[in-house]
């Protein structure tokens, strides 16, 4: 076999594990929906606090959330409104 073919060849095998791992991903539930829920860990990630804080955001009222059993839900709408509603716009203080 010629270094052609061999180059080639594994040029292909690349190709075709690609296409597999784009058949496999395009499968997957749409991320960026919004209505995506996310568990305690995922929430803390997202909105980088801990869990006391996400605790007391629950107990304030401050976001709202969903519990099945002992696990507790978020969705992220509700985690972006809750950013949002926080957001200070810039501004030009007078000098």
């Amino acid at each position: 076999m010629e270094a052609v073919d061999i180059i080639a060849n594994a040029f292909q095998q690349v190709i075709d594990k690609l296409d597999q791992v784009n058949h496999k991903l395009e499968k997957l539930p749409d991320q960026s929906s919004s209505d995506t829920w996310l568990d305690l860990e995922e929430t803390m990630k997202f909105l980088k606090v801990s869990r006391s804080t996400l605790q007391i955001y629950r107990d304030k009222g401050m976001i709202s959330f969903s519990q099945v059993g002992n696990k507790i839900y978020f969705r992220r709408s509700d985690l972006d409104e809750l950013r949002e509603s926080h957001y200070v716009k810039a501004f030009n203080p007078k000098r």
